[in-house]
């Protein structure tokens, strides 16, 4: 009693028991199944037996047919024995005849493979010459069949003839189909059951059924080698019990044996069963019905909360952190639904702290731009932390109290934040600098100043979260709070861990400026390296690189394409390393082995690049700066657009800059005259589209370069 009294203590535990109980009626079902079972074999087994009994006394009767069909052949071949001559049908008694039109189709006395005298259907001459070849080779065979090209079955007893002298002779009756197979006076086969014959070479004698060939040669190749045996068939869709017996024709009439099956529908056989199957189906329909309805509204008290449990598992797998699980059952459930409604919303703000976190450092970290940085972390807070007012300050590096607050105070997180002055007291700097990972300060005359721009109603305390580089302070994070929003110690770390993302962002800004800046003076370097070989062309990487920069701009090129042409500007003269200075510097006109030597250093700027795979973009542009539009240039006589563009352009600040330039040779030429040249040469040495952007350039800006 204590026991049940323990089970009963939960209504969960409670509905199952009851839900036990009905199902006891299941055994009670299984007993009738078992029964019902044992009926069908029962029926099943019987048919068997009366099928197997039948095949044996049906094979016995066709046997019997035989053997009168066989001595009324006798009686006959007897009368030839004593006429010692052919026969003349129509010469016999009345009641031998009338009996042989019972038992024979027909009869022929055939000798030398002729016909002596017929009666009644005539054999066909092929079919007698294969008789009579079989009669000569078995000497003891006495009964044929064979089937015609309509799948008819014909069966003849014979008898050899018994007169001295006449060698080749036989008398040949055929059997009546009608009396052999007892379709005139009746089988006495039972009911619905049907019959096949097969021959000694599995040739279909007779069947009450229509099949397919095929479906005899399958059954033949079955029983055969088995004397007598049952099994289950189908046939056209419906399924037969089926017994055969083997007739045993070897002793009396040469032929090893005949097989007789009978096939009687299942459904015949289970018909007394139909009315125990109505009414037992009833009852076990309705039995369930009970069952299932009673243990459906059990089962259904316990399985929907559980579904509306497993539900919200799914659309939590699916982030769908919002959904609350509804259950009503005044049970275990209820604490269930309960502590799963507050795991989602706990799960709802982590991974949205998580999802905000991987955004931020995938949408912060790709941003080189230190105020881009601000814009984007400051969006990302407002997501997080809503109407909260939040501000990201700036400190400039050589005036640590000086800076810029971009606020965004409450409204929607897609308005844009404004960007105020940020003055500090060395007080307030110096509290803020102390190593500590955040601040906390109450509204009030306590609060630093440069935390006015939080102040609104609601509002009663702050937050500030210093960010530093290089041992300083670089930013500082600064969040208003109020009453119902105050935050606790792993909130705070959270807003940390967001604040060191904006570190290393910033960090990775100013290692990325620092970077450009350092290439950018090794480019100008290298420059420099190259002009200084020769005092005539010092300057001239740069002059030609601002030059061909502004004509890019001109022709407006993107960002992209003027920083190549920035870095290839000042590297487009650095084969010139390997030219001897007396050649650079020579005061008069270059000769053509001179000339040859000047024309490699194209090719030798790009091979000393070539190694530098971030050079990869601007070694075209340095190898192709001296081709000509006319495709008369070197070092590969490309013309038009086969030139790079950017090359293009190059090649018309290069020539600009050298031809106003002084050289050891000849004095720089007059601006004007200049530009008069590069028109001139506008489809021939220089590209039409740059020529035309650069003399429209010129012209604004109404003065030289």
């Amino acid at each position: 009693m204590a026991i049940s009294s323990n089970i009963l203590k939960s209504k969960l535990a409670r509905r199952f028991f009851a839900m036990f109980i009905i199902c006891a009626l299941i055994p009670i079902l299984a007993m009738v199944g078992i029964s019902y079972h044992r009926v069908i074999r029962q029926l099943q087994d019987q048919a068997f037996e009366r099928l197997h009994q039948s095949a044996k006394s049906h094979a016995l009767s066709i046997y019997e047919r035989l053997l009168l069909a066989d001595q009324q052949l006798q009686v006959v071949h007897d009368i030839q024995s004593v006429s010692k001559k052919s026969i003349n049908f129509s010469d016999l008694p009345r009641a031998l005849r009338d009996r042989n039109s019972e038992l024979f189709s027909g009869m022929a006395l055939f000798r030398n493979m002729k016909i002596s005298s017929s009666w009644g259907s005539a054999l066909p001459p092929a079919r007698l010459e294969t008789i009579h070849k079989m009669v000569s080779a078995q000497q003891n065979i006495r009964l044929v069949t064979w089937t015609n090209s309509v799948g008819q079955s014909s069966v003849a007893i014979i008898h050899r003839s018994g007169n001295p002298g006449a060698d080749g002779e036989f008398l040949i009756g055929m059997v009546n189909p009608k009396y052999l197979w007892g379709l005139e006076r009746g089988n006495n086969l039972p009911a619905s059951t049907e019959v096949c014959l097969w021959d000694d070479r599995g040739g279909k004698l007779y069947s009450s059924m229509t099949a397919e060939n095929v479906w005899y040669e399958r059954m033949w190749h079955l029983i055969n080698g088995r004397p007598s045996g049952q099994t289950e068939v189908s046939l056209l869709g419906s399924s037969f019990f089926a017994a055969h017996w083997s007739m045993f024709l070897k002793p009396h009439f040469g032929v090893s044996q005949w097989m007789v099956m009978l096939l009687e529908p299942k459904e015949h056989v289970f018909e007394p069963l139909h009315i125990f199957q109505t009414i037992f189906h009833f009852v076990l329909v309705l039995a369930f019905i009970i069952v299932l309805g009673l243990s459906a509204w059990a089962i259904n008290r316990s399985l929907n909360p559980i579904k509306s449990l497993m539900e919200g598992a799914r659309l939590i797998a699916d982030r769908k952190f919002s959904h609350r699980v509804v259950v009503d059952t005044c049970d275990e459930f209820n604490d269930l639904a309960a502590a799963f409604n507050h795991m989602t919303h706990e799960l709802d703000i982590q991974f949205q702290i998580m999802t905000e976190s991987a955004n931020m450092d995938q949408t912060i970290l790709a941003i080189s731009d230190i105020e881009q940085i601000v814009m984007t972390g400051l969006k990302l807070f407002k997501t997080l932390y809503g109407n909260q007012p939040i501000a990201i300050s700036l400190l400039e590096a050589n005036q640590p109290f000086q800076g810029r607050s971009f606020v965004h105070s409450n409204g929607k997180p897609d308005q844009e934040p404004v960007i105020v002055p940020l003055q500090l007291n060395p007080e307030e700097y110096r509290i803020i600098e102390d190593d500590r990972r955040w601040l906390r300060f109450d509204a009030g005359s306590d609060a630093p100043s440069c935390l006015s721009t939080l102040q609104q109603p609601g509002v009663y305390g702050y937050y500030i979260f210093p960010i530093r580089l290089q041992q300083r302070i670089f930013a500082m994070v600064s969040m208003g709070v109020g009453k119902q929003k105050e935050f606790d110690l792993a909130e705070l770390e959270r807003i940390r861990g967001f604040c060191d993302h904006l570190a290393v962002a910033f960090a990775n800004s100013n290692l990325v400026r620092e970077l450009k800046e350092l290439n950018l003076g090794t480019l100008y370097a290298l420059a420099r390296t190259v002009d200084a070989k020769s005092s005539w062309t010092a300057g001239h990487s740069v002059r030609v690189t601002e030059l061909a920069v502004n004509i890019a701009a001109a022709m407006g090129l993107d960002a992209s394409s003027q920083e190549n042409l920035r870095r290839a500007g000042l590297l487009h003269d650095i084969g010139k390393i390997s030219i001897p200075s007396q050649i650079l510097d020579k005061n008069g006109t270059l000769t053509k082995e001179e000339y040859e030597i000047i024309k490699d250093h194209p090719s030798i700027g790009a091979m000393i690049l070539s190694p530098i795979k971030a050079y990869a973009e601007i070694i075209p542009i340095i190898e192709q700066h001296h081709e000509r539009y006319d495709g008369k240039g070197y070092p590969f006589g490309l013309e038009k657009e086969r030139i790079h563009l950017l090359s293009r352009i190059m090649s018309l600040a290069d020539a600009y800059d050298a031809m106003v330039s002084d050289r050891p040779y000849r004095n720089g030429l007059d601006k004007d005259k200049v530009m008069q040249i590069i028109r001139q040469e506008a489809g021939r040495q220089f590209a039409p589209e740059v020529v035309e952007v650069f003399l429209n350039m010129m012209t604004l800006k109404g003065k030289n370069v």
